[in-house]
């Protein structure tokens, strides 16, 4: 065993089977090299600072408070057992790899270039990021602390391709910051922030830096709600549980253009209005925020127009013979949220009134088939948005 209790400095540790203990308080400087630990196990509860990489291939952990200041890679083959220690990455585009699945006490992210993952990782207090990118690539970033703050920044953002994803743990109805970006092509931190039903759920997270086409979500096959599309990014939200959320989505008017819905690539398939829409604005940014949301399959998330409403479509007439051709009177028209239209017969009878937009007059009255004629009707709508209330009146014809 080698016991090391006062502050010592070397050019390189090759670790060949000796058990290393560095206790509290120790300062232990590894010069311009690297240190392997090739076999043997390595308890850090002091000050570990490697000038190169960290080499693990079978057993290293943390003590109770242990800091691990890494200027290389951060490689591990084996066991890394974290405690309560931090691990901080203060080089220059530096790689956290190996062949296990790492997990991390605090992770600090420091120095200059990009951190890049080429494995699954996981954070079990606190990340800080700072001003750096972390790319997770194709692998998951886990945050396994339900704080709402348990990632700290200042101006970093968090990139993934592919099957690549920030993960967050949930159990309150407090704000998660996923500050997920890009610096692929052109750079973008496009943060989504999630206020999650209070029950035990995770969130696994990407920002897309390219068109949704590109993914077979194209922007082009849209419901009649919605005009555009946002064609530079958007974003894959996923939860298994359906979990009731409000999504808050950023964006930059002067870099992104203008947007007012939030919209998610469902049913048919295809983009359609999420609705609920809160207009906001943050730090650096405009927000769209759809409450309430709990439909996460498929996972594709876009800012869009919606498409302006220009009239309320009221039919002229219809014929009841129940042969499924026009037989209905149904007042048609996109964003209504409150309908109220009154048909009254030649003698001023109300024969029936719509309540909602799904309603329709089917030409019954009192149980009766109602005689072919001239009808009039009074029509009062509210539409959605705050976009104004009208009163129409108009005749309609009934043809048996």
């Amino acid at each position: 065993m080698v016991l090391i209790t006062n502050s010592v400095s070397a050019q390189l540790v090759y670790n060949n089977g000796t058990d290393i203990n560095i206790l509290s308080g120790c300062n232990v400087i590894v010069k311009n090299g690297s240190f392997h630990n090739a076999v043997g196990t390595v308890n850090n509860s002091g000050f570990l600072t490697i000038e190169g990489a960290i080499i693990n291939d079978e057993n290293i952990t943390g003590g109770s408070a242990g800091l691990f200041n890494v200027q290389g890679d951060f490689v591990n083959n084996d066991v890394f057992i974290a405690s309560q220690s931090e691990v901080n990455l203060y080089g220059s585009d530096q790689l956290i790899t190996g062949n296990s699945w790492t997990y991390f006490y605090n992770l600090t992210l420091t120095g200059t270039g990009i951190k890049k993952q080429t494995t699954n990782i996981t954070v079990n207090n606190l990340l800080n990021i700072n001003d750096r990118e972390l790319a997770t690539d194709n692998n998951l970033l886990y945050i396994a602390n339900y704080s709402p703050n348990a990632i700290q920044r200042t101006s970093g953002f968090i990139s993934s391709v592919g099957i690549g994803r920030l993960v967050r743990f949930t159990n309150s109805s407090n704000s998660y910051l996923f500050p997920v970006g890009s610096s692929l092509g052109i750079i973008r931190y496009r943060p989504v922030v999630l206020i999650p039903s209070p029950i035990n759920t995770e969130y696994h997270i990407r920002m897309v830096n390219s068109s949704p086409t590109l993914d077979g979500f194209n922007v082009l096959t849209k419901d009649q709600s919605v005009l555009q599309v946002n064609s530079q990014f958007y974003h894959i939200i996923e939860n298994t549980n359906s979990v009731s959320t409000d999504i808050t989505l950023h964006y930059k008017p002067v870099e992104d253009g203008d947007w007012d819905i939030n919209a998610h690539w469902q049913n048919l398939p295809q983009w359609e209005d999420m609705n609920n829409e809160i207009i906001g604005l943050t730090s650096n940014f405009s927000t769209i925020t759809t409450s309430s949301w709990n439909s996460f399959y498929p996972f594709a998330f876009a800012l869009s127009k919606r498409a302006e409403i220009e009239s309320v479509f009221v039919p002229n007439a219809f014929t009841p013979q129940s042969d499924n051709l026009n037989d209905n009177f149904q007042v048609v028209g996109l964003g209504i949220e409150e309908i109220s239209c009154k048909i009254f017969n030649r003698w001023g009878e109300m024969v029936y009134e719509i309540k909602d937009k799904d309603d329709y007059w089917d030409g019954q009255y009192k149980n009766k088939p109602a005689p072919q004629g001239i009808y009039t009707y009074v029509l009062n709508y509210i539409l959605e948005n705050n976009n104004g209330s009208y009163t129409t009146y108009g005749t309609l014809t009934l043809i048996r």
